[in-house]
């Protein structure tokens, strides 16, 4: 109900960034992540309970991705059976041989999500994705180990009041890489990247009232994340649960899109 109202208004725009204000180019950005999200977690969930209706228990893919303090927080919340694999196969013999070595390290843990990103397909723009990813993995996790070495916490998430501002520099790190990610090609995504900074902030055409309340119940669902412990998710309050169902059944009544989209990671 979600991801596909969202692909909507991403295709559109990941499809003609050329004609796409500052504006409208970072909302697309943003909407596309959250439909990557929400069409490939809720297609692993899918797997996950009609395998454990079977007595099949798999492994859980994502843990509130998008709540996570730096980018090593953030993949070991986002489709964590892929980056899991990566790190045990990959990773953990490349770090074995460069325990005492932190380029070697660093330059490993780059080569480990490039291949993450190759792994998604044979084209410049999966391979930008990695090798970003990869670079500013290394260098936050480099620069946290350092202050911990000196005695020193971590720059940003371990007060309460720094914790929303890490997050949200992680989340905007991961919607940039998000564009390489959903472009059609290297140039592209590099356009749009760049038209985000350099072309005006306007807004021009509408995006529709199903639109809108997809986004807000999509961020509403992000919210709830704040609830959550280690002992399983808080029950929200009788008026907020209300609130979120009206929601649903408003986009189910008047939201699904008339052409539905394929699951974006049966490509991969």
């Amino acid at each position: 109900m979600i991801a596909d109202r969202l692909a909507v208004f991403t295709g559109d725009v990941f499809g003609q960034p050329a004609t796409a204000s500052g504006s409208v180019l970072f909302l697309a950005a943003v909407c596309f992540t959250l439909q990557v999200y929400l069409d490939f977690s809720g297609y692993t969930d899918i797997a996950i309970g009609i395998a454990r209706l079977m007595g099949v228990r798999l492994a859980e893919n994502f843990a509130w991705p998008f709540l996570a303090r730096n980018p090593s927080d953030f993949w070991n919340r986002w489709h964590m059976t892929l980056t899991g694999w990566f790190r045990d196969y990959v990773g953990r013999p490349l770090g074995r041989k460069s325990l005492q070595r932190p380029v070697a390290s660093m330059a490993g843990t780059v080569l480990v999500l490039g291949l993450v990103g190759l792994w998604h397909g044979a084209a410049w723009n999966f391979v930008a994705f990695g090798l970003v990813a990869g670079v500013v993995l290394a260098v936050t996790s480099w620069l946290r180990a350092l202050r911990k070495r000196n005695g020193r916490g971590p720059l940003l998430g371990d007060r309460w009041w720094s914790t929303p501002l890490a997050i949200l520099l992680t989340d905007l790190h991961v919607v940039l890489l998000m564009i390489l990610f959903g472009a059609r090609d290297l140039p592209a995504a590099l356009d749009m990247i760049a038209g985000i900074f350099t072309r005006a902030w306007t807004w021009s055409g509408e995006l529709g009232a199903p639109f809108a309340l997809a986004l807000l119940v999509a961020l509403f669902h992000f919210a709830r994340g704040r609830y959550f412990r280690q002992r399983g998710l808080v029950p929200l309050s009788p008026p907020l649960r209300g609130l979120f169902w009206a929601g649903m059944t408003l986009l189910i009544v008047y939201g699904i899109p008339e052409a539905t989209q394929p699951f974006i990671y049966f490509r991969f």
